[in-house]
């Protein structure tokens, strides 16, 4: 019996959503910390316990890892550092070609765009020159009366994203040296009954999120490496620095690398006298960028982070809104443990569904959609494209007939009016005349099979594809009668024309007593002549074959390859020697 849900069910879970967003945004000074500490034990764990396998005995594989990931971290931060002192230092040097380009944009008059953006740049210009005083002006002293930032505060800016990287730092460290304990603790928590979930949950998401994050940074240092050469060879100056942040940015999907190409290229757009620098730094990230999402991505990561790019950069959006720039960072790969979580939880399986990249519907089930919304050209590219990733003549029992098996069920179910069949009808039989091709010619000389519909126009629709696929490849002809005439007149015109063998076509569900009407009929009248009986998509196909045994059949198929096959070894048979 199914358990009534609560009427009051929504506002429960809308409240229960509300107050973790609320704590997600309040208690962000730890569990930001966290949410990196986390990241880093994913990112560690694998050199750890490769240590460990190696002799690297108690606490000492942790403690390396730790001191050489905080080493260099901080040669990083310091050269950063040291390089972007060095910048600001040499701006003064930038302003008389800063000044130049400012003058080129004052005196746009002429060009591709429209008088009034003319005049807008050269308003800008204007603007912006006005407020540089030229070199050789005597400045006008300016007394500024405030007061100066006190030493405290300005400590307390730094000691604050300080505070939240050792934090981080301690807790990445203490994870790492009882990360056994704390899997096993959590997997007790969830009891006995949970044992294999909670056990498959977190071998997923470690090992998925280990293999992300370590495929992601070599890429990204790959990504700093080149950059930095490329721009050393352009002639930017500090080029190792935009290569460390281009590295660095390249974490924040989508965007980051095109921040980090903003500092190299305002930087060569003040230095370089012309323009064809700026325009070189930005086809060097454009081309590295595109190389490495193209090319290199899907080898080294085999398998993506399994999110969709939708839902990433609503993810993105999320977490920076209640985390800032830390919630940027961390973004993907909360987004993936997440998706993980959803995955083996029943109750949230449709989250994983509306997150992840993976397909979740058939092509049969996307091709008979696109039906019911009277979308023919869809409906085509999926049966193409189904044809192209497989056995051209697959695509028949893939993709048509089951989405044909599906009007029947609907229409039998009421679920469908009569214009929705007649549109299904009429597009399949247009999408299989495609899938077809060019004819072969006709061979002379072939034996004749005669297609008998079972019971309505969908049968029909069905024997004319199996009439495709043996115009293709088979060793017979097939004649397809129609699904209106009576069963007297199906006899009749077997007794006019005298094929080699009888082809019966009863597309489940229904039709199997009409079939066996049939059967019996045919044999009564040509005790000789073989009878197949096409039973596609049964879904109890021995028992339908045992009744229509019975009932005179020779064979029973239940895919339209199959009844291809069992006609043309019956062919063969039935040719003289």
């Amino acid at each position: 019996m199914t358990k009534p849900t609560s009427p009051n069910r929504p506002f429960v879970v809308l409240a229960t959503g509300a107050l973790v967003v609320a704590a997600l945004y309040f208690g962000r000074p730890l569990l930001a910390p966290l949410a990196v500490a986390m990241l880093l034990v994913f990112l560690l764990a694998p050199v750890v316990e490769w240590l460990q396998r190696h002799g690297l005995p108690g606490p000492a594989p942790v403690i390396l890892v730790m001191l050489i990931s905080i080493g260099a971290a901080a040669g990083v931060g310091v050269l950063v550092a040291v390089q972007a002192q060095a910048v600001l230092e040499q701006l003064p040097r930038y302003e008389s070609n800063i000044r130049d380009k400012l003058a080129v944009v004052r005196n746009a008059r002429h060009g591709p765009l429209s008088p009034e953006v003319q005049q807008t740049l050269a308003e800008l210009g204007n603007a912006l020159e006005d407020h540089s005083a030229p070199a050789n002006e005597e400045a006008t002293p300016v007394t500024v009366v405030g007061q100066e930032t006190p030493l405290s505060e300005r400590l307390g800016l730094l000691l604050d994203p300080l505070t939240s990287a050792g934090l981080a730092v301690m807790l990445a460290f203490f994870i790492l040296l009882q990360r056994r304990a704390l899997r096993d603790r959590i997997v007790h928590v969830f009891g006995r009954r949970n044992l294999s979930l909670m056990t498959h949950a977190l071998d997923e998401a470690g090992e998925r999120i280990s293999r992300y994050l370590l495929a992601q940074g070599l890429l990204n240092l790959g990504f700093g490496v080149v950059v930095s050469v490329g721009l050393y060879a352009i002639g930017v100056d500090f080029a190792l620095l935009w290569g460390l942040l281009a590295a660095l940015l390249r974490f924040i999907p989508y965007i980051g690398p095109w921040l980090a190409a903003a500092f190299p290229a305002a930087l060569s757009l003040a230095l370089a006298p012309g323009w064809t620098q700026p325009l070189l730094v930005l086809g060097l990230f454009a081309v590295v960028e595109l190389t490495i999402n193209l090319a290199l991505e899907p080898v080294v990561y085999g398998r993506s982070a399994g999110v969709s790019p939708v839902a990433l950069v609503l993810a993105i959006a999320f977490w920076t809104l209640l985390w800032g720039p830390v919630g940027l960072f961390v973004a993907t790969p909360l987004t993936v443990c997440l998706l993980v979580l959803f995955r083996h939880v029943p109750q949230l399986k449709f989250l994983a569904v509306l997150l992840g990249d993976e397909p979740v519907a058939p092509d049969d089930a996307k091709y008979y959609q696109r039906l019911l919304a009277h979308d023919e050209d869809e409906a085509l590219q999926i049966a193409l494209e189904f044809a192209r990733t497989h056995a051209p003549d697959e695509a028949y029992d893939g993709v048509l007939l089951p989405a044909v098996s599906a009007l029947k069920v609907d229409r039998a179910n009421e679920e469908l009016a009569d214009e929705d069949v007649d549109f299904g009808v009429e597009a399949t039989r247009h999408i299989a005349e495609a899938l077809d091709g060019a004819p072969p010619p006709a061979r002379e000389g072939r034996p004749l099979v005669l297609g008998c519909p079972a019971s309505d126009e969908l049968d029909e629709l069905a024997l004319g594809m199996l009439r495709q696929l043996l115009r293709d490849g088979g060793q017979c002809d097939l004649e397809v009668l129609g699904s209106d005439l009576l069963i007297s007149e199906v006899i009749g015109q077997a007794e006019r024309l005298r094929p080699a063998l009888v082809c019966v076509g009863a597309l489940a569900p229904g039709g199997l007593a009409r079939a066996q009407l049939l059967c019996r009929r045919l044999r009564a009248l040509a005790p000789q002549t073989r009878i197949v009986v096409g039973r596609w998509q049964s879904g109890a196909s021995a028992n339908d074959a045992r009744l229509l045994g019975e009932a005179g059949a020779d064979r029973t198929s239940t895919s339209l390859l199959e009844t291809r096959r069992d006609l043309d070894a019956l062919c063969l048979l039935a040719q003289p020697s």
